[in-house]
């Protein structure tokens, strides 16, 4: 996750370091903003459809947890959270 981070910041660093008013042009090559451009749009999708996968994983995660670490007395809320664990899974 640092990795894309990192390189989604460096992407979107370089394009406005690319725009009209920055322009060298002895470094500026269109086919090379056009990728830079491509990048950040693709890093942009990548994360507006990471956050929707989290929302939905959450509250698996969240069922399996209680499930294996709520105290051994809870034992019928365990099973009701690993049965909710199961669902979500399935689906």
């Amino acid at each position: 996750f640092q990795l894309f981070v990192f390189t989604f910041l460096k992407n979107d660093r370089q394009l406005k370091m690319m725009t009209k008013e920055r322009i060298c042009y002895g470094n500026y090559r269109v086919d090379r903003s056009f990728q830079v451009r491509e990048n950040v749009q693709y890093m942009k999708y990548i994360v507006q459809s990471m956050v929707p996968a989290a929302l939905v994983a959450a509250p698996c995660y969240i069922c399996f947890a209680f499930n294996e670490y709520a105290p051994e007395d809870l034992l019928l809320s365990r099973s009701i959270a690993y049965a909710i664990w199961d669902l979500l899974y399935a689906v």
